[in-house]
């Protein structure tokens, strides 16, 4: 029987479209940061900084000014902050009510996610204004730029565990990227490998809500 379930954030919970953001740097940038691919915009690439900046070895400060060196004369450290926003678009209602009924009806919650600093703020103020809190409706929050270990290295599933205290296999775990599924799997973890709103129905069949 699934007692708790652990979701990755971007593309489960909140919505994501890379594309807005590499159109953007294309506009900003002379170069470089304009060849960035969706993978390595969402930590999983080679590239470097990205990783750096995802696993909290990089400050937040210093990726944005490595950032604005590549960037046309006269653009902003906000600006690019808001470019790198961009692949944001929110969580819809009908996520923010399921992950309420689940709340409501014993199971625990908690979140899994490579992030960076700036999306931090940015989830959590998504969150805020979708009506989501963790601590009220979200038990737990794990993010790879305060563990300063990142999916699907086996020591953040390792450590989530720990803190949790979740049984594996009283555990589903859903992510949209099938090597982070399989290294929860390796764990013990119920996995579900899904996007946007394809987790809502089998949760609710494996949580009989």
């Amino acid at each position: 029987m699934i007692r708790n379930i652990i979701f990755d954030i971007g593309g489960v919970l909140i919505d994501l479209d890379p594309q807005r953001t590499l159109q953007g740097f294309a506009r900003l940038t002379t170069q470089p940061v304009g060849t960035f691919t969706d993978n390595e915009l969402l930590g999983g690439g080679g590239n470097r900084l990205i990783g750096q900046y995802m696993c909290g070895d990089v400050s937040d400060n210093d990726f944005f000014l490595a950032l604005q060196h590549l960037c046309h004369t006269g653009v902003t450290v906000a600006q690019i902050k808001a470019v790198w926003n961009d692949m944001l678009l929110g969580i819809p209602p009908e996520r923010v009510e399921m992950i309420k009924q689940l709340h409501q009806h014993g199971i625990r919650i908690a979140l899994l996610s490579n992030i960076n600093e700036e999306h931090v703020r940015t989830t959590l103020r998504l969150f805020a204004e979708a009506g989501l809190e963790i601590g009220r409706d979200i038990d737990y929050a794990f993010f790879s730029n305060e563990m300063h270990l990142a999916k699907p290295d086996p020591a953040i599933y390792r450590e989530a565990l720990r803190q949790t205290g979740f049984l594996p296999e009283q555990t589903l775990y859903i992510d949209d990227l099938l090597p982070n599924i399989e290294a929860g799997a390796a764990f013990g973890l119920q996995t579900l490998h899904a996007t946007g709103n394809e987790w809502i129905a089998p949760v609710k069949q494996a949580t009989a809500l």
